[in-house]
């Protein structure tokens, strides 16, 4: 099974009020009989997801999508945000089984965020922990108190081939100026979480971005895609499309 890859959880309560959309989740854990995935409780349906018990029937569809591009000896920059830095672990390991130099790069807002420090220091060569509000006391690795650029400006660029990249369109929008002001020169790629309803490629047409070019993919076949303005752009608007829904439904369901 492919643990870059994501799945599609969603429930079918008789209440209609507590079911909740589907959620697009990338697991950081995969064994033989167990999928671990977790849920950012922030808007109306992942905060109904939390909600779930033991014992509640859902459906998870998956895996999705297509496997990252795992390149071979090179130095490999992984830009992680929040508890989402979890799902970043399952591609550090194909990466470092592949011979890769792994630089994390591990974004929190607060430090109570910082899940298995140790998993990230295990793949990673070399590791900046950077908090919002309060800095990180970590044994070994980087750890400031500051935001995404400054956290970037300690980078050294020059031996870095490749860039991934797993966070929110606002994260995605500063590292991504970041990469074009400082002409960077190395592959950015970037896994894009856009709305998706179908997850079967091109039937509901929720997750479809158009990229730099002009051409339109449709992220639940392809969510990883070159970083830049343009495509973090269109994923804003695309994310905007049910944050009404969303709110609404968190004021009802409240």
């Amino acid at each position: 099974m492919c643990q870059d890859n994501f799945f599609k959880l969603q429930n079918y309560h008789k209440n209609k009020e507590k079911s909740f959309e589907p959620l697009a989740l990338t697991p950081y854990c995969v064994t033989e009989n167990i999928i671990s995935l977790i849920v950012h409780a922030v808007g109306a349906s992942s905060k109904q997801a939390a909600s779930l018990k033991k014992g509640d029937m859902v459906s998870l569809m998956g895996p999705c999508g297509q496997q990252s591009y795992v390149p071979n000896n090179s130095t490999v920059l992984l830009i992680g945000e929040g508890i989402g830095n979890l799902s970043l672990l399952p591609y550090a390991k194909k990466l470092k089984n592949n011979g890769n130099k792994i630089i994390f790069l591990a974004l929190y807002k607060k430090k109570t965020h910082l899940f298995y420090p140790d998993k990230i220091k295990f793949y990673a060569d070399e590791v900046i922990f950077v908090c919002n509000r309060e800095k990180i006391d970590t044994e070994t690795g980087i750890s400031i108190k500051g935001s995404v650029a400054q956290a970037l400006s300690l980078v050294n660029f020059s031996n870095i081939k490749n860039i991934f990249v797993m966070g929110s369109a606002s994260m995605l929008d500063i590292v991504s100026s970041f990469i074009l002001k400082n002409n960077t020169d190395c592959l950015s790629q970037a896994s894009i979480s856009a709305p998706m309803q179908c997850m079967m490629g091109g039937v509901c047409g929720q997750c479809i971005i158009q990229t730099a070019d002009g051409s339109f993919v449709f992220i639940c076949k392809n969510q990883d895609q070159k970083l830049n303005l343009p495509i973090v752009q269109n994923l804003n608007i695309r994310l905007a499309q049910n944050s009404l829904l969303e709110k609404c439904n968190l004021i009802t369901t409240n």
